[in-house]
């Protein structure tokens, strides 16, 4: 009985040790790794450089002047409304 329960144990081992490198391996096949080339540097830079002209050229900036309203503008008090209990019969 317990050689049974042992070759169980070891084939189930092996047969989740297989599932786990087999899924490792598709993963990598379904989604290669990408490799980083020397040409990206030099076109953040170049973004770089145009985003800080556009940034701080204060000449070219348009200023837009906005008049500031209070969030919750207030047109009119609300009125209370005058409570008149019901009389009893």
């Amino acid at each position: 009985m317990t050689e049974l329960i042992v070759k169980v144990s070891f084939g189930l081992a092996i047969f989740f040790i297989a599932i786990y490198y087999s899924t490792k391996f598709l993963a990598k096949k379904a989604h290669p790794e990408t490799q980083l080339t020397d040409v990206t540097p030099q076109v953040n830079e170049d973004l770089h450089k145009e985003i800080e002209k556009e940034l701080f050229n204060t000449e070219q900036r348009k200023v837009e002047k906005k008049e500031s309203k209070p969030e919750f503008p207030i047109d009119k008090p609300k009125k209370k409304r005058k409570y008149y209990p019901k009389k009893k019969q």
